[in-house]
């Protein structure tokens, strides 16, 4: 069945992606839920 198919890739992307998230994206940019952008923008712009 397709529908078997392509809930497993989403599944094995999902987990790539937690992956990535909890390692490599804190290496290159980590991108916070948080509305409010890191204090290090703020001294930088000013």
């Amino acid at each position: 069945m397709v529908t078997v198919y392509v809930v497993a890739v989403l599944a094995v992307l999902g987990i790539l992606w937690l992956l990535r998230s909890r390692g490599s994206d804190v290496e290159e940019m980590p991108r916070p839920s948080s509305p409010k952008p890191p204090p290090r923008e703020e001294d930088d712009g000013d």
